[in-house]
Order: C-alpha cells, then sequence, then structure tokens
C-alpha cells in the first residue's frame, strides 16, 4: 500500500503583468473562485448554529445565496466544524477549472501465488510473501483509488448586470473503512486455502448546482449526509482502570454520527 500526496489544478493562463481584463482582443474577463469545503459532525441533534445556515435534514444540492457580509458571519461559525481545504481558483469567463486535493490509494484486488521453493527465504521472512503449504502468495492486481476532493467550476460573466452564473460539481472522497474478505486460492499441492485480504469501503459524497450570484456575493450547498459508526468506551474513575478486574467497571457502546459537508463558492470578478 503506497500513499501519494497530490495537488492538481487546470486553471486559465494568468493575465500579462501589463495587461487588464478585456484590453486584448476576444479576451474573456476573469473571475475569482473561493471555495470551502466544511464538515459538520453530528452526535445529538442538528447544532443550533448550523440551522441558522441550513435547514436541519437538509437534501443534497440544497442551496442558499449569501451576501459578502453573510458570508463572514458564516465563516466565524466555522471554527466548530472542521475545515477540510480552501482552495481558490483564477480562470476567465466561460472556461471551467478545475482542481484536485487529496491522496492515491493503493490496494490490491486478488493474489498471486508460487511454488515455496521458488521464493527466497527472505523475501518469506520480511512478509513480502506468505507461505501456505508448499505455496507462497502475495496480494496482486492493485488498483488507485483517489481519496480527498476533487471540484469543478465553470464560472459565465453576465456583463450588462454583472452577474456571475455558475455550473459547479464538488466530489468528497472519505478515508475507507476495511474489511477482511477471505480469498479462496489453490495451492500448488491442490489444496484448497483462504487468504484474509483487506478490501477498502470507499465513501463518496457529490454536490452539484448551476446558480447566478452577483459579484462578490457567494453559495453555500448542503450535500449528502455520511453516517460513520464510532466505538465509545466510559471508565470508572480509579475502579475502572484496575488491571482484569476494571472491566466489570468499563462500559462500551456504538454511537452513530452524522458528517455533513458543506461547499461554500464565492465568486468575484477579477479586476488585476
Amino acid at each position: 500500500m503506497r500513499w501519494l500526496f497530490f495537488l492538481f489544478a487546470l486553471v486559465s493562463p494568468a493575465y500579462a503583468d501589463d495587461a487588464k481584463p478585456g484590453e486584448k482582443a476576444g479576451q474573456d474577463p476573469a473571475v475569482l473562485i473561493s471555495a470551502h469545503f466544511i464538515e459538520v459532525t453530528i452526535t445529538e441533534g442538528w447544532p443550533p448554529w448550523l440551522a441558522a445556515w441550513v435547514k436541519p435534514g437538509a437534501a443534497e444540492n440544497e442551496s442558499r445565496v449569501l451576501s459578502p457580509e453573510d458570508r463572514e458571519g458564516f465563516l466565524e461559525e466555522t471554527g466548530r466544524a472542521d475545515l477540510l481545504a480552501t482552495p481558490q481558483l483564477l480562470t476567465r469567463s466561460g472556461q471551467q477549472a478545475s482542481i484536485e486535493i487529496g491522496s492515491e490509494l493503493n490496494y490490491a484486488t486478488a493474489v498471486e501465488s508460487r511454488p515455496l521453493a521458488d521464493i527466497p527465504d527472505k523475501a518469506i521472512k520480511s512478509g513480502a510473501w506468505e507461505a501456505y503449504g508448499k505455496t507462497a502468495v502475495r496480494p496482486a492486481e492493485m488498483k488507485t483509488q483517489s481519496i480527498g476532493l476533487t471540484f469543478h467550476v465553470k464560472p459565465v460573466i453576465q456583463v450588462a448586470d454583472k452577474q456571475i452564473a455558475l455550473d459547479l460539481k464538488a466530489e468528497h472522497v472519505a478515508e475507507p473503512t476495511w474489511e477482511v474478505v477471505e480469498l479462496p486460492f489453490d495451492g500448488v499441492d491442490g489444496v484448497s486455502y483462504q487468504y484474509p485480504l483487506r478490501v477498502p469501503g470507499f465513501r463518496t459524497r457529490e454536490v452539484e448546482s448551476r446558480v447566478t450570484l452577483s459579484d462578490g456575493h457567494a453559495v453555500l450547498l448542503a450535500g449528502s449526509v455520511m453516517e460513520e459508526r464510532v466505538e465509545v468506551m466510559s471508565k470508572m474513575m480509579v475502579l475502572g482502570h484496575i488491571p482484569i478486574l476494571g472491566r466489570l467497571f468499563t462500559s462500551r457502546k456504538t454511537r452513530v454520527d452524522k458528517k455533513v459537508l458543506l461547499v461554500l463558492v464565492t465568486a468575484s470578478i477579477h479586476e488585476g
């Protein structure tokens, strides 16, 4: 398994230092897009601060347009949530810009087997291969999955009233949950074995919208809600920490948290 960090952005060419939007023939104005990706964890009911901005049980792609003042007020409240990323993109009217922020996960989907006699001892001792009778086995057929955020935006400036029409699409792939799958394979000696292969489960949330904003205004999008099971352990003071006996004074329960993805996108006509 190998993790790779990547940050990829595809945007329109920047203006020359001595040029301004619209100076060159055929040149479209530029738009500065600022995005905030925010995740709110809900353990016991919709928090009052969040209900002031997003309705409880909000449906996917529910949107709300915010003035610059409301935008600042909302961002002051996000200290109670997890800020996942704050990318900025500069592109021209009518051109799409995209950005990816995250990492890549490589994982196996099958196993490879060979006669144990063909594998060096050091490969077995290092764990690169595992021995099953007369057969050596290792994970194989690797796949790659991007983890993190992908954001696409296409702005179109309506020159007459300085409105900005936005086509927005955002996707968040959360850290995977893992389970062990017993994968059958036949050994070189004809015996059937089971290999415990760790398999990731990916959870994806998407937000997509078309909205028209005044210059400098923002849109707040509510994404789908993702549930996450959390095991909570509580112990009685002193007694709960006694070896062996402490188990009698310890309780465990499973809590289901809800995670809401919010995307705040601000669009401004870029003058410089």
